[in-house]
C-alpha cells in the first residue's frame, strides 16, 4: 500500500528522513510542493516531525556540498 505524504493523519508522529527536508529545499524538485507542504504541517503543530541526528547531518552535507564544489574544493577535503 503506498502513502502519500498528504495521507498522513493530523497528529501523527513522523520520522522525517533527509530527502523531505532536501526536496522542501529545492524547488525545481518535483517533490517540492507535497515535501514542503508536510513540513509547513510540522511547524503549525499539526504533525509531530522528528529529524534524525544523521538526516540532519545529511541535509546539511548535501547543501554544503554544492558551496564547496562551486569554490574549488572536492567534497570530502579537509
Amino acid at each position: 500500500m503506498t502513502m502519500l505524504l498528504r495521507d498522513i493523519p493530523d497528529a501523527a508522529a513522523v520520522v522525517v528522513d533527509a530527502n523531505i527536508v532536501v526536496y522542501a529545499l529545492a524547488p525545481a524538485s518535483r517533490h517540492h510542493a507535497a515535501c514542503a507542504r508536510l513540513l509547513e504541517r510540522g511547524a503549525h503543530g499539526a504533525v509531530a516531525l522528528h529529524l534524525p541526528a544523521t538526516a540532519a547531518a545529511d541535509v546539511i552535507h548535501r547543501a554544503m556540498a554544492p558551496e564547496a564544489l562551486a569554490q574549488g574544493g572536492a567534497v570530502g577535503e579537509y
